[in-house]
């Protein structure tokens, strides 16, 4: 319903095959290709106590996806006579999960893939043919959901990976340094995170600029990683080499940081706002940066972290708004799920039928109605989504994929987290902002539409008197930044940029225009 980070990864296992799975004990019956250089090692027939040597074959593998292919990694492992399979998904994060009634006849090989407690109607069915007796190319079909992928894999030699080509993440030796630091909140929670700081001998000793990035929704890292992209390190990477120190932290709960006992899940974007308070002053006591010129960036939620905390701290040295809100959150949601079901070729007229029951949903969210009230009106919307009539009897696994969703989205709207987010007008904060400001957002963001919040934005501001006021809206990029065909988020993953150099370069000349000596003209 929302396309927080979390729920982002989620919903593209349910559309783009993208799941975790469970080895099931009846996957003994394909024999795999030896790895280069090594034969298959005999089972222990003689009963003599050793146990066999385990052979692995390794494939790289393509869904096609919508004419974009989704890359993955198969590894089939045999000890003896037992066989098992993992299946890894570089883009999405996920590293060798098993994969369960792996079986074969003749050339056939054929296994199922699936998050453990999903509905059969998800589970990820392959279904594959050998080319040749070397078992070293195969192609075949993925089933899902009534839907059908071509799939193909082969195998990969001695040293070969499998992984999405990120061209701009940063790579050793780096022309600055990266210190490890902890941020204490005001409520307590410890934030882990990386500074890194410019490089002496270009910039001297310091004190140097500095920028805190603030993550968007969810439970994210330090890099802000979505998909196998690092876009936080990308950036930081970027405004390092321009002079400016910057300060990227683990949100609560993730990596090296933790929320206080009994908040954890509990936290609202006034939590995060304090946290990236507490970075700041961090920043500002700390030798090397000059406390005068420290500046937040913030993207998607970051964004309006960084518009609230620019409303209470006027002595910040400037506010980036990546992707950034200007209306209450109940309107940003219902903007964004019509645009992303369009994009992803749904009707109109369903996709006006599923807005009415979204906005039924959001009244019953906002006014507190009873569980069982919300529910009903949650199941509806997954009917909805799912294209299951709204009263017809269901079969049991569909019963199952629907009392799991319903469940799942009740608890999800009844958090704190969805209450502040449906109530939050960032204008609010927007009006307040008297640092320098830049807005930033892509023409293709389906997830928060510049449509709907830029001119509000430039409104917002406008009514601060703040005289240096920037708002861009950049051609062709999506709500990560990428460079994008549709903005649609099943693209996120296929895309090898991280984010756009239009889009950096813009932003490191309007933040060190700010905070660093500029060349005579």
């Amino acid at each position: 319903m929302i396309v927080r980070r979390e729920a982002l990864r989620g919903w593209l296992a349910a559309t783009a095959v993208l799941a975790f799975a469970c080895i099931s004990p009846d996957a003994r019956a394909f024999a795999p290709p030896a790895p280069a250089g090594r034969s298959p090692a005999p089972a222990d027939e003689a009963g003599g106590g050793q146990q066999a040597e385990a052979t692995e074959s390794r494939y790289r593998g393509t869904i096609d996806v919508r004419g974009q292919e989704l890359e993955f990694e198969l590894v089939i492992t045999r000890r003896g006579q037992e066989v098992s399979g993992t299946l890894s998904i570089p883009a999405q994060g996920i590293a060798r999960a098993d994969i369960r009634q792996l079986r074969a006849e003749g050339e056939r090989l054929a296994f199922t893939f699936a998050p453990e407690g999903t509905p059969r109607e998800l589970l990820a069915e392959f279904d594959l043919a050998f080319a040749d007796a070397s078992r070293t190319r195969a192609a075949g079909t993925l089933r899902q959901a009534g839907t059908e992928y071509a799939v193909k894999i082969e195998a990969l030699a001695a040293g070969e990976s499998v992984g999405p080509h990120r061209p701009q993440h940063p790579k050793p030796p780096l022309p600055y340094t990266a210190q490890e630091v902890l941020v204490t909140s005001s409520d307590g929670a410890v934030l882990a995170g990386t500074l890194t700081i410019p490089q002496e001998a270009r910039f001297g000793p310091g004190p140097h600029p500095a920028a805190v990035l603030l993550t968007g929704s969810g439970p994210q890292d330090r890099d802000e990683s979505i998909l196998g992209h690092r876009p936080f390190a990308v950036i930081a990477d970027d405004l390092t080499r321009r002079g400016v120190a910057v300060l990227r932290l683990d949100d609560r709960g993730v990596g090296g940081s933790r929320s206080p006992e009994g908040k954890a899940g509990q936290e609202t974007i006034d939590d995060y706002a304090n946290d990236a308070a507490a970075a700041v002053a961090m920043l500002r006591s700390r030798p090397g940066i000059d406390g005068r010129r420290v500046g937040v960036i913030g993207h998607s939620e970051g964004a309006g972290v960084g518009a609230m905390l620019g409303a209470r701290d006027p002595g910040l040295a400037f506010v980036v708004l990546l992707a950034g809100t200007a209306v209450p959150g109940r309107q940003v949601l219902l903007e964004q799920a019509a645009a992303i079901l369009l994009a992803a070729g749904a009707p109109a007229e369903r996709v006006a039928a599923i807005r009415r029951v979204q906005e039924r949903v959001i009244e019953l969210a906002e006014a507190g109605a009873a569980e069982g009230e919300l529910s009903a009106a949650i199941e509806q919307l997954v009917r909805a989504q799912t294209n299951l009539p709204p009263d017809a009897p269901l079969t049991p696994e569909q019963a199952r994929f629907v009392s799991t969703a319903v469940g799942q989205q009740a608890a999800f709207m009844s958090s704190p987290w969805v209450k502040r987010f449906l109530a939050h007008d960032p204008a609010e904060d927007l009006e307040k902002v008297t640092a320098p400001v830049l807005a930033l957002a892509g023409s293709l963001d389906l997830q928060v539409l510049p449509a709907q919040n830029l001119a509000p934005m430039r409104a917002a501001l406008g009514r601060s008197g703040n005289a240096d006021i920037t708002v861009f809206e950049l051609p062709g990029l999506n709500h990560l930044f990428q460079s994008a065909k549709t903005g649609h988020p099943g693209e996120y993953a296929t895309i090898q940029e991280t984010f756009a150099p239009k889009a950096l370069e813009l932003m490191g000349l309007w933040v060190t225009a700010r905070v660093l000596p500029q060349p005579a003209p």
